[in-house]
């Protein structure tokens, strides 16, 4: 497939603690969720396909789990 490459998106997950903040982005292959009614556009995460390495991928599904945001 020529410029496969092109269809990856980002996942940016951004994470405070107490004295430091965790910045992590990923590639982001597939995303699919419904956009919540309320003003602020937000949207409910339903199934995430992203690519990175094992931390990375740690991170995002804990914020998921968790409920904390992340931005596609």
């Amino acid at each position: 497939m020529k410029n496969a490459h092109f269809r990856f998106r980002l996942a940016h997950v951004c994470q405070e603690h107490r004295e430091a903040v965790t910045n992590i982005r990923l590639r982001l292959d597939r995303f699919i969720g419904e956009v919540l009614p309320n003003p602020p556009r937000q949207a409910k995460a339903h199934f995430t396909s992203v690519l990175g390495g094992d931390t990375q991928i740690a991170a995002i599904a804990a914020a998921i789990s968790m409920g904390e945001r992340f931005m596609v």
